[in-house]
């Protein structure tokens, strides 16, 4: 039966391998943050005659594992998207103000710059919080999936793009900020929780430590495509202030960086209708489970 999730499980999206996601996070051995006990959990395997989730998988196995790689890339195509602007949000709000009112100051302008990380700062910081809070509730009140939370900061990202191309106003740029900041603090807020159901929590340290690596790929290449979209509309003054050379501006507002913003729409558009598709499998699988243990009672 382990074997034939682990294979259903490979055509889109990660499942848990026969392990009810609202059980403990922690291994079998030790009592959960729930009601459900060790010895209760081994008797209900037992029963259903099948392997459990607490069963972990780490280190080389890891990367030979097909689940791995598809919330590696779920990872990386949501984080992405966040450190794009996370890292360029500054040359937004110069872009839009430079457009705007060709008469801010220099100092004006880093200033709404500085109260941009802020707003991300404090957006990240009030995503993680919900999430992982909503990430139980989802589970062991709603006795529905943990990747609603996925969902959730996928639609979130999705929204800031759509602001991020329709924004002309810098006085309005908060809503990127705001909004990106939510989505990131709530991915992260739900994804170790995801790779200690998929994986198990004996390994979780170097599975997640494996995990993270992928925003180091695709916040690069995010980035290196907003670079060369915002280099192509900026233009190299030759001016010198307090004699340094001044480098490339751009003073076309929105027009500066509009092109990367439809890149990650259509990322965060993906990650929208995976996470949906990762739902419904898991929901189906759930219903599987259920009417198995529903055939193992009328055979006892």
């Amino acid at each position: 039966m382990a074997a034939d999730t682990c294979t259903a499980g490979r055509e889109v999206c990660p499942y848990f391998q026969d392990g009810d996601e609202r059980s403990s996070l922690l291994s079998s051995t030790s009592s959960g943050p729930g009601d459900i006990g060790a010895q209760e959990r081994r008797s209900d395997d037992q029963r259903q005659g099948v392997d459990s989730h607490w069963a972990d998988i780490t280190g080389v196995a890891l990367f030979t594992n097909f689940q791995f790689w598809e919330l590696f890339a779920m990872m990386a195509l949501l984080a992405g998207v966040g450190l794009m602007t996370i890292n360029n949000v500054g040359n937004d709000a110069r872009a839009l103000w430079s457009h705007y009112d060709d008469t801010v100051t220099s100092d004006f302008v880093k200033q709404r710059q500085l109260m941009h990380v802020s707003i991300l700062s404090i957006g990240s910081f009030s995503g993680r919080l919900l999430s992982g809070v909503g990430s139980d509730f989802v589970v062991k009140t709603l006795h529905a999936s943990r990747f609603w939370n996925l969902f959730v900061s996928s639609l979130v990202f999705t929204i800031a793009q759509v602001a991020a191309l329709q924004i002309i106003n810098p006085r309005s740029l908060w809503l990127l900020s705001s909004l990106t900041g939510l989505a990131y603090g709530a991915l992260f807020g739900v994804f170790p929780a995801l790779v200690a159901d998929a994986f198990g929590s004996n390994g979780l340290a170097l599975n997640w430590g494996a995990m993270t690596m992928a925003p180091v790929i695709s916040g690069n290449i995010f980035n290196l495509a907003y670079g060369r979209i915002y280099d192509e509309h900026s233009i190299d003054p030759g001016e010198k202030i307090a004699g340094k050379l001044v480098g490339k501006i751009c003073t076309e507002g929105r027009e500066c960086y509009r092109a990367a913003y439809w890149i990650t729409f259509g990322a965060s558009l993906v990650g929208v209708v995976v996470s949906l598709w990762c739902i419904r499998s898991d929901t189906k699988m759930k219903r599987m489970r259920t009417e198995k243990r529903g055939e193992v009672d009328r055979d006892e």
